[in-house]
């Protein structure tokens, strides 16, 4: 089976077992104000290049607001696929100044080891309390993730994230999150987006970030940004 298949199965494993009312992994839970939101994660972000954030900004973001406007939507400069979590959104967060700085080492010392990462963006996701677009990455991307992930263990800090995909690793864009149950148009529209593509994206470099769940740019603080091989 190619990696390509090997993260089909796994978005259709999560995907289904949304259906059913049962969440696999870690849940943001939603709050009624996701911009005013005080909780932060520390995480690494590759942000998508101008061209493809407009782009899902009008063909998905602007028709879904249209339909269910009470959803918090992201801003086309905040969209993004996390490279590698670390811990997840808290107030007080879950990490202190020292996690950061190992952080901030270990990023330096693996990420530039790696070519520039691909992923391909196409097909919707229904999560418990979002929607993304399915990331289906390279297997660059995949050894990245699981060295850093190693090396965050290894040195205390390791990413307190559980994934439904198990062994999997696969990317997400997510683009909306719920504050509350979304109407049923709003689910109607996924439906009818959900076949979307935006096409293969080359992600240049990652960042090492403090930021709040809908990556609002008034909570964003980069602490480093590291470069990939080109």
């Amino acid at each position: 089976m190619s990696y390509y298949a090997e993260q089909k199965k796994a978005f259709e494993r999560v995907e289904n077992a949304v259906k059913k009312g049962k969440a696999e992994g870690s849940v943001v839970d939603p709050v009624q104000d996701y911009v005013q939101d005080k909780r932060l994660s520390l995480t690494s972000l590759s942000f998508l290049p101008p061209a493809v954030q407009q782009k899902i900004y009008h063909t998905l973001i602007i028709p879904l607001q249209v339909v269910d406007s009470q959803q918090a939507y992201f801003e086309a400069r905040s969209l993004h696929v996390t490279v590698q979590n670390i811990r997840t959104v808290a107030d007080p967060p879950l990490y202190t100044s020292a996690d950061i700085e190992k952080a901030r080492e270990i990023f330096h010392n693996i990420v530039p080891k790696y070519p520039l990462l691909k992923c391909r963006l196409e097909g919707l996701n229904i999560f418990p309390a979002s929607v993304a677009i399915r990331a289906f990455v390279s297997e660059e991307f995949r050894d990245l993730v699981l060295e850093l992930r190693e090396a965050l263990r290894r040195n205390g800090v390791p990413d307190n994230k559980v994934y439904a995909s198990g062994n999997v690793i696969f990317g997400n864009v997510t683009f909306v999150r719920f504050t509350t149950t979304p109407n049923k148009d709003f689910f109607a529209k996924v439906e009818e987006l959900k076949e979307c593509s935006f096409g293969e994206v080359h992600l240049e470099k990652v960042s090492l970030m403090e930021v709040n769940a809908l990556c609002h740019p008034s909570s964003m603080r980069v602490i480093d940004t590291y470069s990939f091989q080109k």
